[in-house]
């Protein structure tokens, strides 16, 4: 091997050393008995304090106080790239969207106009909200690169020990 490489492996291995160890945290089995909203508001809002009126407002993006279609399958980023990343075409990506959609409205919405308004979503409750993690609808908002920023951050650097220069 030459030295140009020797050189390189060791600045590479240093600066990995460096950010520190990324042992997973995880608290999966401990999230998957919550039901869908605890965990979206946990890992997508950072919220663990809230209620089924508050939880419906923040994501009635248009404040017209009704879900439609776009605004539930924006709960569970449906059309977020890693989302579609599990999709293998737009056509099953729809076809997901659809399904994602509709079992929520028939759970929901009980008059039956296309729309979820905050008494209908009072009514059915935290089990109205069911997981679609399965179909890889996880419920992520932002783009890629703000995504990975914030779950890096919080599950790497949520702490003050984790959040030196020598961390990064």
């Amino acid at each position: 091997m030459s030295v140009t490489r020797l050189l390189l492996l060791g600045a590479v291995a240093c600066i990995v050393k460096a950010h520190g160890g990324h042992d997973v945290k995880s608290d999966d089995g401990e999230w998957d008995a919550k039901s869908y909203a605890e965990q979206h508001m946990h890992k997508e809002h950072h919220i663990d304090t809230f209620d089924l009126a508050s939880f419906f407002q923040l994501h009635d993006l248009n404040r017209d106080g009704f879900w439609d279609r776009a605004e539930i399958e924006a709960v569970y980023g449906v059309y977020h790239e890693y989302s579609k990343a599990k999709t293998p075409d737009e056509q099953e990506q729809q076809a997901k969207a659809d399904k994602i959609v509709d079992a929520i409205l028939k759970k929901m919405d009980t008059d039956r106009n296309g729309l979820i308004g905050l008494k209908e979503f009072e009514a059915a409750g935290w089990e109205g909200l069911q997981s679609f993690k399965d179909l890889g609808a996880e419920g992520h908002h932002y783009d890629v690169e703000s995504e990975f920023f914030l779950h890096h951050e919080e599950e790497f650097h949520s702490t003050p020990d984790t959040q030196t220069d020598e961390s990064y």
